[in-house]
């Protein structure tokens, strides 16, 4: 018996953390949907030399580059592609999804600047008890009631997903370490461009 008011006690006491992301530690521009972006120098490489290591790169990261490519300039390429991640669902139940990242990675002399944004919802089918939502009908802002969301308040999977999400936008950023002569000590976030 004092085996269950003791976990009893615990459980209660666990929902009373503060659970709360804050919009702006989600977002570096909140209306553009910029989630990350930073600037990659290039030890003395021309824009050239640079961009084709960064295309490289990109081609050996993602198995389908030609189908994700939107866009390719001399100065810019910009990708459209679901970013996987996992979450605690409905009921604790572990669920598996995947959400639109629009890329953009420009070039000039020594330096890359990579911009993530929210690119939105991918696809999903109805079913019996929920209609078909098409890609892009949302984005992950629309969980942010009063600039934050609140784990102990409302739908605690919504606060699941959105910290989920964030936590594999900033693993993806920490792979851009593995661009070829990329010097990441470096880099800086949005200031040296």
């Amino acid at each position: 018996m004092k085996t269950i008011l003791l976990c009893l006690m615990l459980f209660v006491c666990g929902l009373g953390k503060a659970q709360v992301i804050l919009i702006e530690h989600f977002y570096e521009n909140q209306d553009e949907l910029l989630i990350k972006s930073l600037v990659i120098d290039f030890d003395s490489l021309s824009t050239e030399a640079v961009s084709e290591q960064v295309k490289s790169w990109l081609q050996g990261r993602f198995n389908d580059y030609n189908e994700i490519l939107t866009g390719e300039t001399t100065a810019q390429i910009s990708l459209r592609f679901l970013l996987p991640y996992s979450y605690n669902g409905v009921m604790g139940i572990y669920t598996q999804d995947s959400y639109y990242i629009r890329m953009i990675i420009q070039f000039k002399q020594g330096k890359a600047r990579v911009l993530i944004y929210d690119g939105g919802n991918r696809y999903y089918p109805g079913t019996h008890n929920s209609p078909t939502v098409a890609a892009g009908t949302w984005n992950f802002s629309q969980f942010f009631k009063d600039g934050k969301v609140d784990g102990t308040k409302g739908v605690k999977m919504n606060y699941n997903r959105v910290l989920a999400f964030g936590s594999a936008a900033s693993l993806f950023c920490k792979e851009l370490i593995d661009i070829p002569n990329a010097d990441m000590r470096n880099a800086t976030i949005n200031q040296d461009w």
